[in-house]
């Protein structure tokens, strides 16, 4: 916690007793609440005692997985326009290609209307053309504040691990430091990658 670039996350929306109340900083507010069970009523009643535990805070919501839109816009018709979140935080994968995925994080921006962060994201077939062009889409918008691609590391022993998902998604072996094809990607991604599309499409 004394490190300012460390951001906690409260995954079901409730307070931490080591984080204090005159936090400052960024705090992820629930993960993935669609699929904890939490009902949009119940996040917008944690959502709010938070903002009272910790009035200083920036609280990042959500982690919404894929285009769970429903969960969102009944979150939002609770708290009826008062104490909206500034910040929204999402989750999602792909395949062999990432136009999905676009295409519902740019329907949630369109219903928030707010900044986004993507906490989570990752090819399941570790395609890496289709990884590249989400990171040159996620680059581009001015909108979209911080992103994490996930896994780091991953077994296939791990219990959530979905057995269709590709071992080779994770950025790095197991247990080493080897960097594996899609790691080396998101090492080496640069905004030149961005910028040089968007130059010649201007026509320069």
């Amino acid at each position: 916690l004394s490190d300012p670039r460390y951001v906690p996350m409260l995954p079901e929306g409730l307070p931490e007793e080591s984080l204090s109340t005159s936090w400052s900083s960024y705090i992820l507010v629930f993960n993935e609440p669609s699929l904890l069970g939490i009902s949009p009523s119940e996040g917008a009643q944690r959502y709010l005692a938070l903002r009272l535990q910790y009035p200083k805070a920036k609280l990042v919501v959500g982690g919404i997985v894929e285009a769970h839109l429903d969960w969102v816009r009944n979150f939002l018709l609770y708290l009826d326009g008062e104490y909206e979140p500034d910040i929204w935080h999402v989750h999602h994968y792909f395949d062999n290609s990432s136009t999905q995925a676009i295409k519902d994080i740019q329907q949630f921006y369109e219903l928030v209307r707010r900044p986004l962060w993507v906490t989570e994201f990752g090819s399941v077939t570790s395609d890496i053309p289709a990884t590249e062009s989400f990171l040159v889409w996620m680059e581009s918008r001015p909108w979209l504040m911080r992103y994490a691609y996930f896994p780091t590391r991953m077994n296939q022993s791990f219990y959530w691990f979905p057995q269709n998902w590709s071992s080779d998604m994770a950025l790095m072996e197991w247990h080493q430091d080897d960097i594996k094809p899609l790691g080396e990607l998101y090492r080496d991604f640069q905004i030149f990658q961005v910028l040089i599309p968007m130059f010649i499409s201007s026509g320069h």
